[in-house]
């Protein structure tokens, strides 16, 4: 099924309840933060791993690895190994990190003969506001260049170039600029990342299907987000194929894998359930003001009528709503079809609500206001989370 050094056939799939012998399964975007428990963390990570590696009875016998992306306030992979850096106080009580012959992979294990890999990565902030990974690098990059200068860096410097997926973050002039990115043969191979955080009822990204056909990898992973709960997510949202790596060389081995085409690579795990989406994106506005022991969200003057109210979280840099407030946004639903659209989305969200008149209705990022108008009419209480007054 495989040959010495990470290639397997295109036509070897998995099934899950298919026996094989060893399965390697990867998280290919994850951030350590603050407020996650390290033993906590990595014990999840490999329950998860474990957990989906059992769908193939291959049950203990697998290999997990953690792909770290850390932005440039984060140096975990450095402190797995120095401790010292945050203190001199030991990071984990039941778990040790052992060095591998690369500075840019360590294993963890524990006492219970648990192992996992972790490997050195980077998250980059682009003159685009795109986000660039730079997988299995440990190489620091600078933020604030083009988002393909970004990319050409980290291809250069031996890393896998990935923009990943993220709420609003492909849409307008950025989805224009990953399209236009996608079609540069120099920037081959580009892949993008999917993450667990897209909500189910979110349609697949119609860059993904665009980069495949260019020959490039959907790289998934959890992108879990700095919130507590969040602590307990790695590992369960990635890649999985049937090998075994390579443990002198982990991630040239793995590296080799993910460029080489004939080595055939499924996804596991499950997209987010919607009512977590809604809590989490809610969360990450609140928690920055709680942090700083002020009121959770500043409400301004109510805008429309007297039944609306703009919450404005000017500590959150995403600004999806504004664009899907604009008018090239609306277009999208003009004639016929556009009309029928918003009648459905209309009539099924009145109907959901009919058993709760007068309602308190929280609309996150409604800056299009498609719903506004007629919640009101309906004698529904509206706020309207959003990041400006526009």
């Amino acid at each position: 099924m495989s040959t010495a050094v990470g290639t397997i056939n295109k036509e070897s799939t998995l099934a899950s309840g298919q026996c094989v012998n060893h399965l390697l399964l990867v998280d290919t975007h994850v951030h350590i933060y603050d407020c996650f428990n390290l033993d906590a963390f990595l014990e999840s990570a490999w329950h998860n791993f474990h957990r989906h590696a059992s769908k193939y009875d291959a049950g203990p016998d697998f290999t997990g690895v953690l792909l770290l992306t850390e932005t440039r306030h984060e140096n975990w992979f450095t402190s797995l190994l120095h401790p010292a850096q945050r203190g001199g106080a030991a990071l984990s009580t039941r778990w040790s990190f052992q060095r591998t012959s690369e500075t840019g992979a360590v294993c963890a294990s524990n006492s219970q003969g648990q192992r996992l890999y972790l490997m050195a990565g980077r998250q980059v902030i682009t003159a685009e506001k795109l986000e660039v990974l730079a997988l299995i690098s440990d190489q620091t990059f600078s933020d604030g260049l083009s988002t393909e200068a970004t990319i050409q860096s980290i291809q250069a410097g031996g890393g896998i170039a990935v923009l990943p997926w993220g709420v609003g973050k492909w849409l307008g002039k950025r989805g224009q600029l990953i399209s236009a990115l996608l079609q540069q043969n120099q920037l081959s191979p580009l892949f993008l990342g999917d993450n667990r955080g897209r909500p189910q009822f979110w349609l697949r990204p119609r860059y993904f299907e665009m980069a495949q056909q260019q020959g490039g990898r959907i790289l998934p992973g959890t992108d879990p987000l700095p919130l507590a709960s969040e602590g307990s997510r790695p590992g369960s949202f990635g890649l999985v194929c049937p090998e075994r790596l390579n443990p002198e060389k982990p991630g040239e081995h793995l590296k080799s894998m993910l460029l080489n085409p004939e080595v055939s690579w499924q996804t596991y795990g499950r997209l987010e359930k919607p009512w977590r989406f809604v809590r989490n994106q809610i969360a990450l506005r609140v928690q920055p003001k709680k942090a700083a022991s002020t009121p959770a969200l500043a409400v301004s003057t109510p805008v429309i009528k007297d039944s609306i109210q703009a919450v404005i979280d000017p500590h959150f840099p995403e600004t999806a709503d504004i664009e899907t407030a604009s008018d090239s946004y609306a277009s999208r639903f003009a004639g016929k079809s556009g009309t029928w659209l918003l009648g459905v989305q209309q009539a099924a969200t009145l109907k959901m609500l009919a058993d709760y008149p007068q309602a308190s209705v929280l609309d996150v990022g409604g800056g299009h206001g498609q719903l506004t108008e007629a919640l009101i009419e309906q004698g529904h209480q509206v706020t309207v989370l959003g990041s400006a007054e526009v």
